[in-house]
């Protein structure tokens, strides 16, 4: 509880002794909890088939990852079917329609199957880590808004400055600078986050079909009582 995402390793899932499949299972309310299934057997099998230790303590890493997105306010972005509320995640029946394949289908799209990857995104079954500027901006607004007590009381950078802008990025510090004579165009459906203390633009910045979101946030009051009095 407080200011904490509690992780449990169990050592079986489903309430089956051999069970290996690794079920993580998340809270996105109140205080923010993972638990992930079966690690023991995954880890042993990893072991008996001759693969580094190594190997076997990170199974379950993609599957924690995953979980904390949960955590942190994120939904599956295609399967099962449902709305995660990211406009720049494609929805099942887009790619069905867009690119002729379902990525929910288990022959294709299997949870780590890394031979055949049908998307990177850590909220779907494929094992990455790739998250949208959406995505990370819900995760931005639930730490700030919905669980306010998990952020540091201060910024890890004093100061951040933007020259140069190609993809989605956010940039993160007390004071964000755009300097003097740096031109900045975001394009292509791209998106820029800044979220600081002050953020000061000397620069030049345009848009061409991109987005530009700023969002200003003090450093949390070290005095601040948490909810559960800690």
């Amino acid at each position: 509880a407080g200011e904490c995402i509690n992780v449990f390793f169990n050592s079986i899932s489903n309430n089956k002794e051999d069970d290996k499949s690794g079920v993580g299972v998340a809270t996105m309310v109140g205080d923010r909890r993972v638990q992930i299934g079966g690690c023991w057997q995954k880890y042993k099998e990893n072991i008996d088939n001759g693969n580094s230790i190594m190997t076997g303590i990170w199974l379950a890493s993609k599957t924690l990852n995953h979980e904390i997105g949960h955590n942190l306010s994120l939904y599956h972005p295609t399967c099962p079917s449902s709305e995660d509320y990211c406009s720049d995640t494609p929805t099942r029946y887009e790619i069905i329609n867009n690119y002729g394949f379902d990525p929910c289908d288990p022959n294709i799209c299997g949870w780590c199957n890394n031979e055949n990857p049908c998307h990177n995104n850590m909220m779907d079954y494929t094992c990455y880590d790739a998250v949208t500027p959406q995505q990370l901006g819900r995760i931005h607004w639930t730490i700030e808004n919905d669980i306010p007590y998990y952020k540091t009381c201060k910024y890890m950078n004093e100061q951040v400055q933007i020259t140069n802008f190609t993809e989605n990025k956010a940039y993160i510090g007390k004071n964000v600078i755009i300097p003097e004579n740096t031109s900045i165009t975001i394009t292509d459906n791209n998106e820029l986050f800044i979220n600081g203390e002050e953020i000061i633009i000397k620069g030049e910045l345009t848009l061409s079909n991109g987005m530009l979101k700023i969002k200003t946030v003090k450093d949390c009051d070290i005095g601040v009582i948490h909810p559960f009095g800690f």
